[in-house]
């Protein structure tokens, strides 16, 4: 009888587990689908910034900072899905996007309060930012825009300085070490492009006065 009277119990409990596991399996696809979602916008508006289309870029990255607000709500009686990778991922993409825009806009570079994301992953998109950066200096290479790969080049410095400021351990800010230093190697090689193109340029501008000069 005992026996009997502690499984009955044990099927209680099993069953409230189950019921609050099934809530949290519900959420958790939600939260899959949300920052799916995210993840593609915040792809597109970069893709947006880059063809130039700045307010489509800005219309998107609305709509995926509203979105992920909204999961934010929804997530804050379960800590262990919102600080889960795919939801940092999702908010590390929409940094990389909206601090994009900031620069191209010419505006001052959001902080995580104003885009209301953790630390982590604004820190980790922000070392995303660098890449992006670097295409830009590369089409004002081809444009012969040197001034304004000159500019992009130093808030890519920037950029790598202030995030070589923070050596904290894995454990604490993951992933941000290897962020610094294939920034460091982005910052290198743009500006060892940059540098030949100037250089080009100069010399382009040397032989034509030349020319002018000789009449020729």
């Amino acid at each position: 009888m005992k026996v009997g009277r502690g499984f009955s119990m044990l099927e209680n409990i099993i069953s409230k587990i189950r019921e609050v596991l099934d809530e949290k399996d519900q959420v958790r696809e939600n939260a899959l689908k949300i920052t799916r979602e995210t993840v593609r916008l915040s792809a597109e508006a970069i893709r947006a910034i880059h063809r130039g289309e700045l307010e489509n870029a800005k219309n998107m990255i609305k709509d995926v900072k509203k979105k992920l607000e909204d999961l934010a709500t929804e997530l804050r009686g379960h800590p262990d899905i919102y600080f889960s990778g795919y939801v940092y991922s999702a908010y590390q993409e929409y940094v990389e996007a909206a601090v994009l825009l900031s620069i191209l806009e010419g505006s001052k570079i959001p902080s995580p309060e104003d885009l209301n994301v953790p630390y982590v992953p604004y820190l980790l998109g922000l070392g995303d930012v660098v890449g992006e950066l670097r295409r830009q200096i590369l089409d004002a290479i081809r444009k012969d825009q040197l001034d304004q790969g000159e500019f992009f080049l130093g808030i890519i410095e920037e950029i790598y300085e202030a995030l070589s400021t923070l050596g904290y351990p894995n454990a604490i800010v993951p992933g941000l070490r290897h962020k610094c230093d294939v920034a460091r190697n982005i910052l290198e090689k743009t500006r060892g492009d940059l540098t030949n193109a100037i250089h080009r340029n100069r010399l382009l501008k040397g032989i034509q006065s030349l020319m002018e000069k000789l009449n020729v």
